[in-house]
């Protein structure tokens, strides 16, 4: 694993919820994208459960796995 990745589609909403390492991403229909930074495992926490409904999501481990292996999620990409 060197990324954390959650993608959700829905269709009643008309629009797609897109996590990427710190990145939160909303893409609608009508061409209109939203994009957030976060910046704390606290923040991604709180994504995951109200725009992914994923309370339990094990995101504090999955975070502490990739540091684990040298990649920081919230590090600027070159």
């Amino acid at each position: 694993m060197t990324i954390l990745r959650c993608q959700l589609w829905q269709t009643a909403k008309e629009r797609n919820v897109s996590l990427l390492n710190n990145t939160f991403v909303i893409p609608y229909v009508d061409g209109t994208t939203h994009t957030e930074k976060l910046n704390t495992v606290e923040e991604i926490e709180q994504i995951i459960d109200k725009e992914f409904g994923l309370p339990k999501l094990p995101v504090r481990e999955a975070v502490a796995c990739l540091e684990e292996r040298d990649f920081d999620i919230f590090a600027e990409k070159k």
